[in-house]
């Protein structure tokens, strides 16, 4: 692998989409499937419809999981810097490729919220990975949802809703289907097909390189 990029595996938990869209966590995990970054963001006041089909729940003014109670929370700001700075130095002096399943969402999302908060990204993101197209490309006739993917490439199905797990069955199912295809890991991730450097990416969200 070149040196001087690193590809990271990341995964965002949301509201639904009912109403204004709010981070709720950020995963990731580098690619040999060490956790880099994990946090949790409070939403501030939403409704409760906003959370159904999560895992999360307002009581109080606190953000709760189900399986961790009260959760330490950040603003989404903090989170967003926290995350960039972890990918700087995750870096070091090269760039960092994004990988998701879903990553026509879950980048778009970041990249929205980075521009919001006016957050420097142009030189630490190279550009990103979408394993759903992947999977979609390399096992057609198949459910694609990121648990069975899972089972397709024959491991166990994920059932943890977590963003940092999600992150790494993400790192997973990519690791399995460039063996499976013959493919080398970073030849895999940037492949045509599923890879979009950062400007095109832009270009998709914003209908310009901002």
């Amino acid at each position: 692998m070149n040196p001087f990029i690193k590809v990271v595996f990341f995964n965002l938990k949301t509201t639904s989409f009912k109403g204004p869209l709010r981070l709720l966590q950020i995963g990731a995990v580098n690619s040999f499937g060490r956790k880099i970054f994990g946090a949790f963001v409070h939403p501030g006041p939403i409704s409760p419809k906003a959370l159904r089909g999560s895992r999360f729940q307002i009581k109080g003014n606190e953000l709760h999981r189900d399986d961790m109670g009260a959760l330490m929370t950040r603003s989404v700001e903090e989170a967003l810097l926290n995350f960039m700075d972890c990918l700087n130095r995750h870096a070091r002096q090269g760039k960092v490729i994004l990988v998701a399943h879903q990553c026509g969402f879950h980048g778009k999302f970041l990249l929205e919220l980075l521009t919001k908060f006016n957050i420097p990204f142009r030189d630490t993101i190279l550009g990103f990975c979408d394993s759903l197209k992947a999977s979609r490309a390399l096992c057609p006739g198949v459910s694609h949802k990121l648990s069975d993917m899972l089972e397709e490439v024959g491991l166990p199905g994920g059932t943890e809703n977590d963003a940092v797990s999600d992150a790494g069955d993400c790192l997973n199912i990519c690791r399995c289907l460039a063996g499976q295809n013959g493919m080398t890991f970073l030849f895999f991730i940037r492949r045509n097909s599923w890879y979009t450097d950062l400007d095109e990416f832009l270009k998709r969200i914003f209908g310009s390189c901002q």
